[in-house]
């Protein structure tokens, strides 16, 4: 497959320790059609004020509806699929530039939805803090078009705008019935992440999770708006696709390491979720 765009910052442009963007969708518009798929070297968050979308964001498949926060971490892959997005913006930055100041040893990472373990890229936003985080997003902007730009005040703007994402994505509510859906949500992509090539179908992740499959399947569909099932075979044809793109896997090994044992049901599956089969996918890279 064709190398990944790979976006960072330009050293010559964002001095270190201010490395920090933010772009409305529209003026984005044009990379993400010449290249739906890339890589970010930096953290990205994009606050969908107004549409949907159809991405993924490392593998995990999302139809996100306004208002929703996607976050992205360093390293991620975004993948755009289809997209009808009237008003959003993108917030980029990196760890040095919020972390100036701070004391040696903090980490983002504490941090439940920017760490890479066990989480869940997207946030589904209350309209109370959606208006907050619109508003903090402006003030922002603000800050950005003073001379000389005044980054304390911004870096303190960044955290209140993480701490409010954060409060979004771990309570979600008052109620502890949804803190506790939100626990099975993490444990339940966490085990998707350990176990998609053993285990294929929900009811070992609801066994697992001392849940029904039904309970599960609810869950998953309300928060990420498809069902458990397919939450687990688009992790599966994730992994199929980065064997293809960077492996020359045959396609029978990659079946079997995925835990198909019939090929072609694996190319059947593959298929449906790309339009192609994966022998067809893996010869883009050789055109």
């Amino acid at each position: 497959m064709p190398k990944l765009k790979v976006f960072n910052f330009d050293q010559r442009d964002y001095p270190l320790n201010e490395r920090f963007e933010i772009l409305d969708f529209s003026d984005s518009l044009e990379d993400i059609k010449s290249s739906p798929t890339y890589i970010d070297g930096f953290y990205c968050f994009l606050l969908l004020m107004e549409g949907e979308a159809e991405l993924s964001v490392s593998g995990q498949k999302f139809k996100v509806e306004s208002p929703s926060l996607i976050t992205g971490l360093p390293g991620d892959t975004w993948e755009w699929k289809n997209y009808n997005i009237k008003k959003g913006s993108f917030i980029c930055f990196d760890a040095p530039t919020i972390m100036a100041g701070l004391k040696d040893g903090f980490s983002l990472d504490p941090i439940p939805f920017l760490n890479p373990h066990n989480r869940c890229p997207l946030i589904p936003i209350s309209s109370y803090r959606f208006q907050k985080l619109k508003s903090l997003i402006e003030e922002m902007k603000e800050c950005l078009s003073d001379t000389p730009i005044f980054f304390d005040l911004l870096r303190a703007q960044i955290w209140q705008f993480i701490f409010l994402a954060e409060k979004e994505y771990t309570l979600n509510g008052k109620g502890g019935r949804n803190k506790m859906a939100k626990n099975h949500l993490v444990d339940f992509i966490h085990l998707v992440n350990l176990h998609f090539a053993d285990h294929h179908d929900t009811t070992f992740y609801a066994e697992s999770l001392n849940i029904t499959p039904n309970y599960l399947n609810k869950l998953v569909k309300s928060k990420l708006n498809i069902s458990a099932f397919q939450f687990i075979q688009n992790r599966i044809i994730s992994e199929a696709k980065t064997l293809l793109r960077l492996t020359r896997i045959n396609i029978n090994e990659l079946a079997f390491r995925l835990g198909f044992e019939n090929t072609s049901y694996f190319i059947k599956c593959f298929k449906k979720s790309e339009g192609m089969t994966p022998l067809e996918y893996h010869k883009l890279g050789t055109l």
